[in-house]
């Protein structure tokens, strides 16, 4: 059976955010459980299903896909569709500032300590 290009695109945008929040599938599952805890998810994810989403192995019930766009910081529209609105672009920006090192994001920022001119 071939699979929906649609569906094939839900599951590289998911793991691409996933993959710019520097987080495995395994870090992604323990921070849906935090969420799940704090009330701010209706269910955690394991790893494994996770995966099968990225893969696009596994159908999404549409509250996961919700609570996905709550899990990743990302609005519902862009995980569905990729457009970008002003709240994905704000998404996104935040979602590549975490991504950064400590020193590039001091780069970005201007927090780079100044070199001695003494020697």
């Amino acid at each position: 059976m071939t699979k929906n290009p649609n569906v094939i695109s839900v599951g590289v945008r998911l793991r691409h955010v996933r993959e710019i929040m520097g987080l495995s599938l395994t870090e992604a599952a323990g921070l849906s459980v935090t969420m799940r805890d704090a009330r701010q998810l209706e269910r955690s994810f394991e790893a494994v299903v996770l995966g099968s989403y990225e893969r696009t192995d596994r159908e999404m019930p549409l509250g996961r896909i919700y609570d996905l766009a709550a899990l990743y910081g990302v609005s519902v529209e862009w995980l569905m569709t990729g457009a970008e609105t002003p709240e994905t672009l704000v998404s996104d920006l935040v979602l590549q500032l975490l991504g950064l090192s400590d020193v590039a994001m001091a780069m970005v920022f201007g927090m780079v300590p100044r070199m001695s001119t003494q020697i």
